[in-house]
């Protein structure tokens, strides 16, 4: 039995949700300093673009939809 193996491709989308959520989770817990609202906006969104482009590399849309 062959063992399945790792992409590059796999570690980076493991680590681009575990930042997602950690970072969501920290906005839970702690206020972010009013110096660095804009950073830490300009961080999210980053993070929000990178996870979409993962999102959509794993899960492409259907060239074919239903009821077309």
């Amino acid at each position: 039995m062959r063992m399945p193996t790792i992409h590059a491709r796999t570690i980076l989308a493991v680590i681009a949700l575990g930042g997602f959520v950690l970072s969501l989770g920290t906005l839970a817990f702690f206020p972010v300093p009013e110096a660095n609202k804009e950073l830490f906006s300009a961080a999210m969104g980053g993070l929000n673009i990178l996870l979409g482009g993962i999102a959509g590399y794993y899960w492409p849309r259907d060239p074919n939809p239903p009821g077309r």
